[in-house]
């Protein structure tokens, strides 16, 4: 994916696009930080939280490539997306305090 006009070509990466409602994107866009890091550390919703999240703050997904399933998630990208995920969060609200793992 690049830019819409590729000169100059500044936006150059993969994007993840999850398929959601309007409605659904705006609750996706008012959820705190600290929820989306419960989310992320819930096996249940661990690996959607991670694409939503990937889409929200339009993350390159080049380390996805290869990750067709959240069983390859887990093993080569999990510790890392959510060590990036918390730093970003904790940044953008201050009043955030990291859940214990």
């Amino acid at each position: 994916m690049a830019c819409d006009t590729c000169a100059p070509i500044r936006n150059i990466g993969f994007r993840v696009v999850v398929e959601m409602s309007e409605q659904e994107m705006k609750i996706a866009q008012t959820i705190d930080g600290g929820t989306w890091l419960k989310l992320l550390l819930e096996k249940s919703s661990d690996f959607a939280a991670n694409l939503i999240l990937y889409q929200l703050f339009d993350k390159n997904a080049i380390p996805l490539l290869q990750i067709k399933n959240r069983e390859l998630w887990v093993k080569y990208l999990r510790k890392e997306d959510i060590s990036f995920w918390e730093t970003l969060l904790i940044k953008n609200n201050s009043n955030y305090d990291s859940p214990n793992r």
